[in-house]
């Protein structure tokens, strides 16, 4: 077995969700599709809008979704930090910055 194929590594992708309902399901369409993407950790940071329930439907529909909240907005920082207890996997990847990530113009491959 070659070594390409015996190592597959899965990534948790940690993404700090404050007010972000116009994009986090788009968002996390894209980061669903990224090869090797294990897992999707939402932090909803105590947001106004709809965003922590958008969060918790993406997580009842897709079993590599997970979803934390705060109960009190913590900031990006610590959202992440949240996120990274919760990944599974030794290899993390932290999305700053929802909006840019969902615009339509960059895309993720």
């Amino acid at each position: 077995m070659s070594d390409s194929a015996r190592i597959q590594p899965m990534l948790s992708i940690v993404v700090p969700a404050y007010n972000e309902e116009a994009t986090l399901s788009e968002v996390v369409a894209q980061l669903l599709a990224v090869s090797h993407a294990g897992e999707i950790v939402i932090v909803d940071d105590c947001s106004t809008d709809r965003t922590g329930a958008i969060a918790d439907r993406l997580a009842a529909k897709n079993p590599r979704v997970k979803v934390a909240h705060h109960s009190v907005n913590r900031g990006n920082t610590e959202a992440l930090k949240t996120g990274k207890r919760l990944a599974l996997s030794r290899l993390r990847v932290l999305a700053w910055g929802l909006r840019y990530l969902g615009n339509r113009e960059s895309t993720l491959r």
